[in-house]
């Protein structure tokens, strides 16, 4: 984990991920650092869900 600068939209890291694994997704959460669950609570609760939400869609065989 490091910070991302406020003109970025991925890192070499992120971009070598995406390059290896099928369906990659990350999600950038600005202005938080090491304590992100509480510095972004509603984002993180929402990134998650959306997660876990395409997960279930997905070993039910629905397609978003």
């Amino acid at each position: 984990m490091r910070r991302v600068r406020s003109d970025e939209t991925s890192t070499p890291y992120l971009d070598d991920l995406a390059g290896r694994i099928a369906d990659f997704r990350a999600v950038l959460i600005r202005d938080a650092g090491h304590f992100i669950m509480d510095e972004a609570e509603a984002v993180v609760n929402d990134s998650i869900a959306k997660f876990v939400t395409n997960v279930a869609l997905r070993s039910a065989g629905v397609e978003r």
